[in-house]
């Protein structure tokens, strides 16, 4: 695993780096030496690389590449060629051609706890933006036990993102059916997803994509999420949780986690979550513009 300051995007990276590792010969430039076993190097732009040395590119950066045999993979970078991204969400803001490939994880690492235990589970940034607060009311106005994790001290934070998380944890000390775990290790992270009988999400802004939903999902554990993009595109409606579009459907859905079987979300995630199927999508898309095909 990653250390533990990584986030979810640098977990994205590191699992994506190990499957291509197995399906194809790598040649990994990159700018923080994660893959001891490499040689790597800091790339700022496309002269620093041998480009005619590889059959195809696969770029996870700002770098702007003027030869076609590349795929960038990417969100925000503004990229004009061969642009992949992460979810339709990100595809429709795109004013070029694009296509899709899912963000993937560990499915073996977040592992399958069939055994579910008599909580719910907020996993996420404490940030108001992720809706913490939103399942801290769930969890007064239900009664349910809730078990709430995620960093509340982040560098981009600004000071009253801080002052906003403290103020929370000393609400989250008053209320007997909440725990407060705050940042824990990824471990911990897997324990506390894998028992729980369901993910309460209720997220409040606008992402490309929501990690958390996908490792919950691969631990076997269904997520009630709101119907925002693109993290309604990760749950699928009465299989793997529920999309809920408002409060009082959430307090609804709340009492149906029991008509999801576990088996089925875990079987799910690993077909469609994995890092394993994100690589081999995107080794697809290598081979087409080693080919001479672009969009």
């Amino acid at each position: 695993m990653p250390p533990k300051a990584y986030g979810g995007f640098e977990r994205i990276l590191y699992f994506l780096s190990i499957e291509l590792a197995k399906l194809t010969d790598l040649t990994c430039y990159c700018d923080i030496a994660w893959f001891p076993q490499w040689k790597t190097w800091t790339v700022s732009s496309e002269n620093e690389i041998p480009v005619n040395n590889y059959d195809a590119i696969l770029n996870i950066s700002n770098v702007r590449f003027s030869c076609s045999h590349v795929v960038n993979y990417e969100w925000g970078y503004g990229h004009t060629k061969n642009v992949v991204v992460p979810s339709r969400k990100e595809s429709s803001l795109r004013h070029q051609p694009n296509k899709i490939v899912y963000f993937g994880t560990d499915v073996d690492y977040y592992r399958f706890n069939p055994n579910k235990e008599d909580y719910f589970v907020f996993f996420g940034r404490i940030h108001p933006s992720k809706g913490a607060q939103v399942a801290l009311q769930l969890a007064k106005e239900t009664g349910i036990k809730l078990k709430i994790m995620g960093a509340d001290k982040e560098t981009w934070f600004a000071a009253q993102d801080i002052a906003w998380a403290e103020e929370f944890k000393k609400t989250c000390a008053g209320i007997p059916n909440v725990e407060y775990l705050g940042t824990v290790s990824n471990e911990e992270v897997v324990e506390v997803l894998g028992k729980a009988k369901a993910m309460l999400y209720p997220i409040q802004g606008q992402f490309m994509f929501d990690l958390t939903v996908i490792e919950s999902l691969s631990c076997g554990t269904p997520v009630l999420v709101s119907d925002l993009p693109a993290p309604n595109e990760l749950v699928e409606h009465g299989k793997t949780g529920f999309i809920c579009p408002d409060l009082a459907y959430f307090r609804n859905a709340i009492k149906w986690v029991d008509s999801l079987n576990p088996y089925i979300v875990r079987q799910i995630a690993e077909t469609k979550w994995s890092s394993r199927r994100m690589a081999k999508e995107l080794v697809a898309l290598l081979e087409q513009v080693s080919r001479g095909e672009t969009w």
